[in-house]
């Protein structure tokens, strides 16, 4: 009997070795490969990202092998420049080392979640996350962390507008940049203090930091990085209007820049145009606005419009400039609504992923219970090879054994529902976060809608001021009945074609879209309607049209129930009016 419990025993713990023993030799190849990924990931981020996707089932890995996946996974995404647009990965990382000693990992951590969280247009986040990342870094040299840190905290804190405590920050990263001697990083954070100075309208300040800059680019022959700072030199001496300085500098990233692509030089070219513009030299202006034959995207095509449609107004081509101006508001509309419907489909990937996600985890799960099954099959032979010995307590093991693992099943569901409601709880948090911002967004864009129409309705009232034939109609009225008539003002049939062109610019195609609809109109019967829709008195339209006062009432009769066919209790002023 005692030969037959030890048979059991060593077959029991020969087939546990044989089922378990392969997982752990499998997570200690994959954290190998790991640590060689991170000791490259600086010098070549690409080799390491090949590294990391040779992991073949990432979603197995447990503890410290899986967060360290999960960071430097995120980590190499972004020194390939590979958007990452969840922060499901990152959270692993955050989950394992904001409870650990490793204060470096840590600080990485909160370093790429705030990352990540500021490029999900979560800025109020990704602050918070760069200030966890400085308290993980208190007691770290690691100089390279600090000055990346320092230099994209600086940078997040100028695009809101935060400047004073943005350059803080930078000098931070400019002290830990010249300790390391990194020239480029030096040169990268003088160009972000130049822009703070130029956002606090600090010109001169901004003009030496980016002077410094130039010079450190010249230094190391930066050939790309030179083009770039000439260029920020132009749009500093533009907003110092000093224009002919900015020529200058424009000139010279231009001359520089030659070897270049020619989609570089789209952007030289805008700002050499608006140079000329504040020069008022506008055919040299038109010549560089016309260089930019971009017109591909939504973003393009509004910025085209926009640009013309300042110079025509400049020049004084009104008509054109309100046309450009119209186009304008057009593409802004619809890159407001591709907007929409990006983040649908953004709100729909997360959707998607928490899916995949749920079920990795449901398959992750379902493993663990074949372990567990497996682990209870080997207790209950245990247990039956304990029965040859211990007869006696055999039923109440068995028991005992079952009761425990049933509350281990229970516990760790309640436990999973738990977390599950409060993914959901979160999921609900953001989409109403979401709905707000849209909101927001959209009361943003029916203020420039407003706006654009008050200019419109400007630029309407001055195509009437500067049109002939409506001087000669106001003329009429300063004269008294008597000058009225006296005068003979009566329109050629030139004038009367000029009325009806302006008509139709002011009012939206006024005689074409009235003639379509009541073909029966005459020439002038549509002259007419004209001079009502421009709110024309009687009297002066009598004038205008050369007849007497009862032959302009049948006229309009006529015109109201023979060919417009309008209720006798309507008002043809009313309906012109509204048309």
């Amino acid at each position: 009997m005692k030969n037959i419990f030890f048979s059991i025993l060593i077959i029991t713990v020969i087939f546990a070795v044989i089922f378990f023993i392969p997982k752990q030799s499998n997570q200690s190849k994959d954290y190998i490969l790991l640590q060689k990924a991170e000791a490259i990931m600086h010098e070549k981020p690409d080799s390491a990202l090949s590294l990391l996707k040779n992991i073949s089932y990432p979603e197995i890995l447990e503890g410290e092998t899986q967060a360290l996946y999960a960071l430097l996974f995120t980590q190499a995404q972004y020194k390939n420049y590979i958007p990452v647009k969840t922060d499901s990965l990152i959270q692993i990382a955050e989950k394992y080392y904001s409870t650990n000693a490793d204060s470096i990992h840590k600080a990485w951590t909160y370093f790429y979640a705030a990352q990540v969280y500021w490029d999900m247009n979560k800025p109020e986040k990704a602050l918070r996350y760069f200030q966890k990342a400085d308290r993980a870094s208190q007691y770290t040299d690691n100089y390279i962390f600090l000055k990346l840190l320092y230099s994209h905290w600086g940078y997040l804190l100028l695009k809101q507008e935060l400047f004073d405590e943005s350059l803080i920050k930078l000098d931070k990263s400019m002290y830990y940049a010249k300790t390391i001697h990194d020239m480029s990083s030096i040169i990268l954070i003088l160009e972000n203090i130049s822009w703070n100075y130029v956002r606090k309208q600090d010109y001169k300040q901004a003009e030496v930091t980016t002077l410094q800059a130039l010079d450190l680019a010249r230094k190391i022959k930066d050939k790309d990085c030179e083009v770039r700072l000439l260029q920020r030199l132009s749009v500093i001496f533009q907003m110092e209007k000093q224009p002919q300085k900015a020529l200058q500098y424009i000139n010279k990233s231009l001359e520089l820049n030659k070897s270049k692509d020619f989609l570089d030089f789209y952007p030289s070219w805008i700002t050499k145009g608006d140079i000329f513009m504040d020069l008022q030299q506008y055919d040299s202006a038109r010549y560089y606005f016309a260089k930019d034959t971009r017109y591909n995207t939504l973003n393009e095509k509004a910025g085209h419009h926009q640009i013309w449609a300042e110079y025509e107004e400049k020049v004084g081509n009104y008509q054109e400039a309100m046309n450009h101006w119209k186009k304008y508001n057009t593409f802004l509309d619809s890159i407001y609504e591709t907007n929409i419907a990006t983040e649908m489909m953004e709100l729909q990937k997360k959707y998607d992923y928490s899916t995949v996600k749920n079920e990795n985890s449901r398959l992750k799960i379902k493993q663990q219970h074949l372990y567990i099954w497996i682990l209870c099959i080997c207790i209950i032979v245990l247990i039956v090879g304990g029965i040859l010995y211990y007869y006696y307590n055999k039923d109440k093991r068995i028991k005992e054994e079952i009761i425990h693992s049933k509350d281990d099943f229970l516990k760790q569901m309640r436990l999973q529902l738990q977390e599950k409601n409060i993914a959901l709880q979160e999921t609900r948090e953001e989409i109403t976060l979401k709905e707000l911002e849209l909101a927001k967004e959209l009361s943003q864009k029916e203020e420039v809608l407003k706006l654009y129409s008050s200019n419109e309705q400007q630029m309407r009232k001055e195509i009437l001021r500067t049109s002939e034939i409506i001087r000669k109609i106001e003329a009429l009225n300063d004269m008294n009945q008597k000058d009225k008539i006296s005068s003979a003002v009566i329109l050629s049939d030139q004038d009367l074609e000029n009325l009806i062109e302006t008509v139709n610019i002011c009012y939206n195609n006024f005689a074409d879209r009235l003639h379509q609809q009541f073909p029966a109109l005459t020439e002038a019967d549509i002259n007419l309607c004209c001079f009502m829709k421009m709110g024309i008195p009687i009297s002066n339209i009598i004038c205008l049209l050369d007849t007497s006062k009862m032959a302009l009432k049948k006229r309009r009769n006529r015109m109201k129930h023979d060919k417009m066919n309008m209720d006798e209790d309507a008002s043809l002023e009313d309906f012109i009016q509204n048309f």
